[in-house]
């Protein structure tokens, strides 16, 4: 009968330090922050799945609630050239990480969902911020930087 309390006690109080050590804010709920499973696309891979490859300039960012509890950024973003796909000259785009910049320019692959209004990011390589004039990605091979007219033949060749 001893050796049963004995189980037993240890059992109740590993269940207690395993409840108590969980990573929590002031305010007791978990200190979580979203992260993705993003597939890992080569240059010819996103070339080939994407809906739509494009210069864009980012025009505004609004969050949006969603019923999961995930915060959502909704670009809208202005089209400078389309390289591949078809749209007008303006288009949404929702992340759950990652947000764009307000004013600045990209060079983007998305893929849009099904019917959605929005498109949506196909994986990390498929972002790359325009600084100066040069778009800097390690996705095209060579020194990672490159014009805008370089990045151009690369995909149209």
């Amino acid at each position: 009968m001893k050796p049963r309390l004995i189980f037993i006690g240890l059992l109740v109080v590993s269940i207690l330090l395993v409840s108590c050590s969980g990573n929590s804010n002031a305010e007791g709920a978990t200190n979580s922050e979203i992260q993705a499973d993003w597939p890992m696309l080569s240059l010819d891979e996103m070339t080939q799945k994407a809906d739509l490859i494009a210069f864009v300039s980012v025009k505004s960012t609004a969050e949006e609630d969603r019923s999961n509890g995930i915060v959502a950024q909704i670009s809208t973003l202005k089209v400078l050239e389309t390289l591949s796909g078809q749209t007008s000259g303006k288009v949404k785009l929702n992340q759950a990480t990652n947000y764009l910049e307000k004013g600045g320019n990209y060079l983007l692959f998305l893929s849009k969902n099904g019917t959605e209004e929005y498109y949506f990011v196909m994986s990390p390589a498929g972002v790359i911020k325009e600084h100066n004039g040069v778009y800097v990605s390690n996705v095209f091979g060579g020194n990672g930087k490159f014009n805008q007219d370089q990045i151009k033949n690369l995909l149209l060749d």
